[in-house]
């Protein structure tokens, strides 16, 4: 690949960051109020989660050192390598708050969560499909698992507030029978 590539690469990674960013400072000043805070439990997930990440990041870099090492990052453009050295850390700590139910604040609107997921992911399936013959695919990849399990997460949860509800409900409505009677 040429270096025009690659320097435009860069700047497009750098720029939808600086959009995000601004997005996010926006959305922000709109909306002042924090709803949702992490709880303790949460924070402590969340540590764990970091460490864990953290770990990724060591074995990735270390494999990076490896394969660089031993001429098999030759094949791969370097960009690349330094990609999945950050990717491949951010998915494992976004997998393991999502699945240890520290994602999302306490009262956090999910429905802005899910229905950017969706959007990303078919942005993301469009590239990966594509981009077939290219080396990008992992990341696109990457990027596809990352938002399918944040959809899937969403989705699960979305069902199990409408089921405490409803228990919520028919205990309010007096219909549940406790175990001793």
């Amino acid at each position: 690949m040429s270096s025009e590539y690659l320097k435009g690469f860069a700047v497009g990674i750098v720029a939808v960051f600086v959009c995000v960013a601004i997005g996010i400072l926006i959305g922000k000043l709109i909306h002042k109020e924090n709803k949702g805070k992490y709880d303790e439990r949460q924070q402590k997930e969340r540590g764990r989660a970091f460490k864990i990440g953290f770990i990724a990041y060591v074995i990735c870099t270390l494999l990076a050192m490896f394969l660089d090492v031993y001429g098999v990052t030759a094949k791969i453009e370097q960009a690349y390598i330094y990609l999945m050295v950050l990717l491949v850390p951010l998915l494992v700590f976004v997998l393991v708050c999502i699945w240890r139910d520290a994602y999302f604040q306490m009262g956090e609107n999910k429905k802005r969560f899910f229905i950017f997921g969706v959007l990303a992911l078919i942005l993301n399936v469009v590239a990966f499909i594509q981009n077939r013959n290219n080396i990008s695919l992992i990341a696109c990849a990457f990027l596809i698992i990352t938002f399918l399990n944040i959809i899937a997460k969403v989705i699960v949860e979305h069902f199990k507030e409408k089921k405490l509800a409803a228990e919520d409900a028919a205990v309010a409505g007096g219909t549940r029978v406790s175990e001793g009677e």
